[in-house]
């Protein structure tokens, strides 16, 4: 290990969740002179979409690519105002939960999956016949970690079942968010999931939601939190917390964050973002409690 024996404190759960949204929208109001100053000088490289704002693929592979643009066609490619004049600082925090990528991630970067899971969204459904002849009501909702290939050819739906007994998805190339909000902490729309108040205790939900399926996780197979900690830590070669733990799992999923803390297989995002680098980047903050 590093000889940082205790990782440095960086705040309590609002530090938290601030440094996650400006993470995870891709806007940061502290970077706002840097975005006036390059509007419109092609600055940054981002992914290139098409005029619905998701991400073009190719016809071969279906694979994305980035270009470098500027500040004013990035705003415009995360579904955000691009008048200059409008950057104030209050309306920079506010366009981060509005903010969508490519692939139909909002916000916190919240995708139909998790919602669902949470029970604040009900995809839409089709009957279809799954691959062992049942004729089922599928859902139609994105999957993430499908190959690029997957989306070739200009595809953007396909069958999907991770086993041939599991049930059957009809997964989509992004979130459409074509289905149904269910109320719950006041989201009834995809409009309501804009907003931050709703949006924040969405959050709330999703880490303690989190938290509770990698104790499992740990408990199933005998491990401590204490002990798994460690464990990344010293494979990591920097102190690894909780809150680490929780932001990675927001990335790539609770399943796959114990996995790591169980047995340091690793995994990305679509954007090929790593789930390592985010227990680095967020631990040490103080959200050990539920």
């Amino acid at each position: 290990m590093s000889d940082r024996a205790t990782p440095v404190s960086q705040g309590g759960e609002s530090d938290f969740f601030e440094a996650l949204l400006d993470f995870e929208s891709g806007i940061s109001p502290a970077m706002r002179d840097l975005y006036l100053a390059q509007w419109r000088e092609p600055s940054i490289e981002y992914w290139k979409v098409d005029n619905e704002n998701r991400l073009l693929r190719t016809s071969t592979d279906g694979s994305g690519s980035k270009e470098r643009i500027g500040y004013d066609e990035y705003f415009r490619r995360l579904g955000l105002p691009t008048s200059r004049s409008g950057l104030s600082l209050e309306a920079l925090k506010r366009m981060r939960y509005a903010a969508t990528n490519p692939w139909g991630f909002v916000g916190f970067q919240f995708g139909e999956a998790l919602l669902t899971d949470l029970g604040h969204y009900s995809p839409s459904t089709r009957l279809i016949v799954d691959r062992s002849g049942r004729a089922t009501a599928a859902p139609i909702m994105y999957v993430g970690g499908l190959p690029d290939q997957t989306w070739a050819g200009g595809r953007h739906e396909v069958l999907w079942q991770e086993e041939i007994d599991a049930p059957a998805i009809i997964a989509t190339s992004t979130n459409t968010w074509r289905g149904a909000f269910t109320g719950l902490d006041g989201a009834n729309s995809f409009s309501d999931l804009q907003r931050p108040d709703i949006q924040t205790r969405i959050m709330v939900r999703a880490v303690a939601h989190s938290r509770r399926r990698i104790t499992q996780s740990l408990d199933d197979t005998g491990l401590t939190w204490a002990l798994a900690l460690s464990r990344a830590s010293e494979t990591l070669r920097e102190p690894i917390t909780i809150s680490g733990c929780l932001a990675a799992a927001h990335l790539c999923g609770a399943e796959a964050a114990g996995r790591y803390l169980i047995q340091q297989r690793t995994t990305a995002d679509e954007a090929g973002t790593t789930l390592e680098s985010y227990l680095l980047r967020f631990s040490g903050y103080e959200v050990e409690q539920d």
